[in-house]
């Protein structure tokens, strides 16, 4: 007669059956963090250009004088976005802030109407209001005309672990969205 019990091979199975559900939470949890620093990025990004915005609506005043815009400008590399006042159009805008991305986390492209993209370095596009207009005005040193003359620009940003993306929508109209 055999005695009520389990065998070695029977709690073996179901360690390892526990185990791998554990595994598959901790991953979870781990692409979820991902995600989330991706969120972030794109609702920081969101409130930079949000700033630009309410700066040039209320027209406020930058280090040495008055402003005639407020600008948000890609900077050099993928993973900083610059906040500038133009004081005149004879000097270069002055850096206000700078926006510093999460190490995994960059901007990935930005394109306009018809899908046109820019191309690197990204700083060959800038996001101006101008005072007292909260409605945004694309530039382009390098003349591309795609971009300037789109009605909106996406702002798409990449998590390089995972791949997934999130986009920053500007719109012509003032509204500044994220998806």
């Amino acid at each position: 007669m055999r005695e009520r019990g389990y065998t070695l091979v029977e709690l073996l199975v179901v360690i390892a059956i526990i185990s791998l559900f554990g595994i598959g939470t901790l991953l979870q949890q781990n692409f979820s963090r991902e995600d989330t620093a991706l969120k972030k990025g794109a609702a920081d990004l969101q409130s930079f250009i949000r700033l630009a915005q309410s700066n040039a609506q209320t027209a406020t005043i930058c280090q040495s004088g008055s402003s005639s815009a407020w600008t948000i400008e890609p900077g050099n590399t993928r993973t900083v976005v610059d906040l500038k006042c133009d004081i005149s159009d004879s000097n270069p805008p002055l850096t206000q802030q700078s926006l510093n991305f999460d190490p995994n986390i960059e901007i990935l492209s930005i394109t306009g109407n018809s899908n046109c993209d820019t191309s690197y370095p990204l700083q060959m596009l800038d996001i101006r209001f101008p005072t007292l207009s909260g409605k945004p005005v694309f530039e382009s040193p390098v003349n591309n005309v795609c971009v300037v003359s789109s009605t909106f620009l996406n702002i798409n940003l990449r998590n390089t672990k995972t791949g997934n993306t999130s986009t920053v929508t500007v719109d012509k109209g003032g509204m500044i969205d994220v998806r």
